[in-house]
């Protein structure tokens, strides 16, 4: 960790959204959360393929690869080092970090707080995409057991109550990824 107290980046990660710091630095997102990459083609490019998440989750560029969060942006957008970064994200937000007084106990709280929620969303997205892939994998058993069973048989007709049930939750599962992204 550079310099500075890892609360405070801690504070300004948790206190910023992407959206925000696109706004304050004159970056047009689309409906889809994408802008144009500043870190490639000098920000020329015809199609946006840097994605800004929501919340607190940061960016990612398609095109260059380049990702990080709030402060990773700055720094590389403004050739700062990572506490300067820090430091002008929160002079920009009017954030209060250790280097202008004390910071209060509810404050650093707030940031484990929000830092605990992001970790718990990324495993909830981990294990909705694991979840996706699994009923993946059975609707397409299901589908073979159809083609191979008896018409009619048991096991024909327990596939066939059971597919639409199968495909409804992989459809339902699959919306609320994509919602997200």
């Amino acid at each position: 960790m550079p310099e500075g107290r890892h609360e405070d980046f801690e504070i300004v990660t948790h206190s910023i959204t992407m959206q925000q710091v696109a706004d304050v630095y004159g970056f047009k997102i689309n409906r889809k959360g994408f802008m144009r990459c500043p870190f490639h083609a000098n920000g020329s490019e015809r199609t946006p393929s840097l994605k800004v998440y929501q919340g607190y989750r940061g960016f990612h560029c398609k095109a260059c690869g380049v990702g990080g969060d709030v402060i990773r942006f700055v720094e590389l957008l403004n050739n700062l080092t990572p506490l300067e970064a820090m430091m002008e994200l929160a002079a920009t937000f009017q954030i209060q970090i250790s280097t202008d007084v004390d910071i209060s106990p509810e404050t650093i709280e707030r940031a484990k707080q929000a830092r605990f929620e992001q970790q718990k969303a990324i495993i909830l997205e981990q294990q909705k995409q694991a979840d996706l892939k699994r009923l993946g994998t059975l609707i397409q058993a299901f589908e073979r057991e159809i083609e191979e069973s008896q018409p009619f048989s048991d096991m024909w007709c327990y596939c066939q109550n059971k597919l639409p049930i199968l495909r409804g939750e992989w459809e339902l599962l699959f919306n609320s990824i994509n919602k997200r992204n």
